[in-house]
């Protein structure tokens, strides 16, 4: 512990000695940073969640479209005629 003590006291010290290298150093790995965030964020966005909904959407109508397709071939099928009075 008193060797990462001695060493963090050294990197302060030479930090605080060049500013211009620290805030290099800082705006580096800020920059860094916020890119992951912005490249992860926009592809989650755009690959992973818009395509769940349309093609659940897309499955409905599909579902939709065969069931009736099926209740019109019944209805073609079977021609009841009632008599009411």
């Amino acid at each position: 512990m008193t060797c990462l003590l001695h060493d963090v006291r050294i990197a302060v010290r030479a930090l605080l000695q060049r500013p211009g290298f620290a805030l290099l150093a800082i705006l580096t790995l800020a920059v860094g940073a916020g890119a992951t965030t912005v490249i992860f964020t926009v592809l989650s966005g755009v690959l992973l969640k818009p395509l769940v909904v349309p093609l659940i959407r897309r499955r409905r109508r599909m579902d939709l479209q065969r069931r009736n397709s099926q209740f019109s071939r019944t209805a073609r099928v079977c021609r009841w005629t009632a008599n009411l009075t």
